[in-house]
């Protein structure tokens, strides 16, 4: 469904504020316009237009135009309502209107949308669904509806237009009109799945530091160092093409075919320099 929200008036419509100069219609109308456009957009299908600016008066006819040219379904101008030319008086409530031509849309939009800003209001003022020859309504070439929302020439209405709680309330309202009339489906609610977690890579289990002797015959001579460096002695054949340890002392032989990412190699030419050098390595 493609609706047009039109906020009523614009920013610098000459008379349309409060006697007492504390808030522009302007002000009302767009905060629930924007309002309205939020809480329609969280529902299926739904396209919505708005025909007001915030910082021009959009001419009547370029706005029935626009809406027009769009080929929207329904239209719904937001208004706070004045009485006389005065300051304040008992004037107050809640009226909506569609157009006093041939528009049974019109009539069924504007009295769907006054139900519903009395029953979400509470308002003790009803003044009804009324029909009248505004341009908005007229011009519109479907269902369209004007609804006045309080009287800023009303004291206790101009304290509930001034209200966010109440501007949010009347934007309900309005939404909830709409939806009436045109059957509206909420989109339904995604909750998003947390992807599901990957489990760490296990690395398989490394001895931080050991020992690797050529033969048994080395063993004397790395007893001492394993002893220092708390960690086990491994023949060459047993770790022989495979990483034992991070970090692997060779005593006696070569690194040929071991692996490690460090090697401390305390060789010598014979046992007896082996032994010589694991006594210096040691101190």
């Amino acid at each position: 469904m493609k609706i047009v929200i039109d906020a009523g008036h614009g920013p610098q419509t000459a008379g349309k504020r409060s006697p007492d100069n504390t808030m522009l219609e302007f002000h009302f109308n767009s905060v629930v316009a924007s309002y309205v456009t939020q809480e329609l957009l969280t529902y299926e299908n739904v396209q919505v237009l708005h025909t007001h600016e915030s910082n021009r008066d959009v001419p009547l006819t370029e706005r029935t135009n626009k809406a027009n040219a769009w080929n929207a379904d329904v239209l719904v101008s937001i208004h706070a309502n004045a009485y006389g030319s005065g300051g304040f008086n008992n004037v107050r409530g809640i009226e909506t209107f569609s157009w006093n031509g041939n528009s049974p849309n019109g009539d069924r939009l504007a009295a769907e949308i006054q139900k519903q800003m009395m029953s979400f209001t509470k308002h003790p003022k009803n003044r009804g669904h009324k029909r009248a020859d505004f341009h908005m309504l007229r011009e519109f070439n479907r269902a369209a509806a004007l609804v006045e929302c309080g009287f800023m020439t009303n004291q206790e209405d101009l304290a509930l237009l001034k209200s966010d709680a109440y501007r949010r309330t009347c934007a309900r309202a309005i939404v909830a009109g709409i939806v009436a009339y045109g059957n509206l489906k909420k989109k339904p609610i995604t909750i998003p799945v947390p992807p599901k977690p990957v489990p760490p890579k296990e690395e398989p289990f490394m001895l931080n530091q050991a020992i690797v002797i050529n033969s048994f015959a080395d063993y004397p001579n790395a007893e001492a160092l394993a002893n220092r460096l708390n960690c086990p002695i491994f023949t060459r054949n047993v770790a022989w093409g495979k990483q034992v340890a991070k970090e692997l002392f060779v005593v006696g032989g070569t690194t040929d075919d071991l692996k490690a990412d460090k090697f401390v190699v305390l060789s010598g030419r014979d046992r007896f320099e082996t032994a010589a050098n694991v006594k210096n390595y040691l101190g």
